[in-house]
């Protein structure tokens, strides 16, 4: 049933949980902004922004205009979760060794001092004084 999310430990909301809360840092096994009530279901306080994180600071307009203009954030993922959300963030920033040239990108470089076009000109010339090519 944890599909549909009707599991019996309440609402659970796994990527605001790892979200890195700036200058703190949470305890194991706690979340933080969390409020436990009557009924035992924790509730959210709604002092501070969801995702303390955003730029935005909870701002469409100012969310809208990053996106349009295709500012990145200054944080990057693996910056902004103190644990990992997703295994893509292990692909995205893995350098084996740090960057490197790859060897298929490379080819040798053979240039020639006159190609096939130059020497038929040259040929010409000598042939007859006034040819021109065009």
């Amino acid at each position: 049933m944890s599909f549909f999310n009707l599991t019996r430990l309440g609402l659970q909301d796994p990527i605001k949980a790892a979200v890195t809360v700036p200058g703190t840092t949470p305890a194991p096994g706690e979340q933080p902004n969390t409020a436990k009530s009557t009924s035992g279901a924790q509730r959210t306080t709604l002092s501070e922004p969801v995702y303390p994180n955003s730029e935005a600071n909870g701002s469409y307009v100012k969310y809208t205009k990053r996106l349009h203009k295709h500012i990145r954030p200054k944080l990057g993922p693996n910056e902004i979760y103190h644990t990992q959300v997703t295994t893509n963030i292990n692909y995205s920033y893995w350098m084996k060794d740090g960057v490197q040239q790859e060897t298929w990108t490379q080819n040798e470089h053979r240039p020639r001092v006159t190609s096939e076009m130059t020497r038929f000109v040259d040929e010409m010339t000598l042939t007859n004084r006034e040819f021109t090519l065009f």
